[in-house]
C-alpha cells in the first residue's frame, strides 16, 4: 500500500477516501480469484512532506504518523487482508538511507548515528503496528521483509572471514531485533 495514497502528506487530519477505495477494489479483485493479498505497509515511500517537515525516520514523531496509518488500513482491510509486512527491507537504511527512507545525510553529520536512530524509530513503529494489528484482528500475521545481499569473503583467510561476519552482523542486527 502506498502510504501517500492513504495520507498524501503523512500527517493529514483524515485519510484519503479515494485511496482507501482504490485498495478496496484491488483486494476485492484479488480475492475474487482466490489470490491471498500479502501487504507491505511501507516500501521505500515515506511521504515527502514527512521528509521535508520532520526529517523522516530520524524524527520520533514518525512513529505516531506510521501508527495512525496502520490503524486506518488494519481497520479498513481486516476482512480482506490477513498477511502484513510493516517495512520492506527494513535493514536497507544501513546501506542506502536516502532511497529507503528519504533521509539525507550531510558529509559533516554522523551518518551511522542518524541511521541507527532512525532504525530504532522504525523498530518501535513496527512493534507498535504489530500490537495494534493484533488488537484489531488477532488472526493477522504481521512480519517484515529483509534485504539480504549475497556476501562472500574475498579469500578463505581468517581475517577475510571475520570481515564477512562483521558485514553480515549489520543485517542480522535488524532481523534479530524484529524477531
Amino acid at each position: 500500500i502506498a502510504w501517500t495514497r492513504i495520507f498524501p502528506n503523512g500527517d493529514d487530519g483524515s485519510p484519503n477516501e479515494a485511496g482507501l477505495e482504490f485498495y478496496d477494489r484491488v483486494f476485492d479483485e484479488l480475492l475474487k480469484y482466490d489470490i491471498e493479498p500479502v501487504v507491505t505497509i511501507s516500501h521505500y515511500e515515506t511521504p515527502y512532506n514527512l521528509v521535508k517537515k520532520y526529517g523522516s525516520w530520524s524524527n520520533r514523531k514518525m512513529i505516531d504518523f506510521f501508527s495512525r496509518y496502520c490503524e486506518v488500513i488494519f481497520d479498513r482491510y481486516k476482512g480482506k487482508v490477513k498477511y502484513w509486512m510493516t517495512f520492506n527491507e527494513i535493514n536497507s537504511i544501513a546501506s542506502f538511507p536516502q532511497a529507503s527512507t528519504g533521509i539525507r545525510i550531510e558529509e559533516e553529520e554522523n551518518g551511522k548515528q542518524i541511521c541507527y536512530q532512525a532504525a530504532h524509530h522504525q523498530f518501535v513503529a513496527s512493534a507498535k503496528a504489530v500490537k495494534l494489528g493484533h488488537d484489531i484482528c488477532p488472526d493477522f500475521k504481521i512480519g517484515m521483509m529483509m534485504l539480504f545481499p549475497t556476501l562472500y569473503a574475498e579469500t578463505c583467510k581468517p581475517e577475510d572471514q571475520i570481515e564477512l561476519m562483521k558485514m553480515r552482523d549489520v543485517h542480522f542486527y535488524f532481523s534479530d531485533v524484529q524477531v
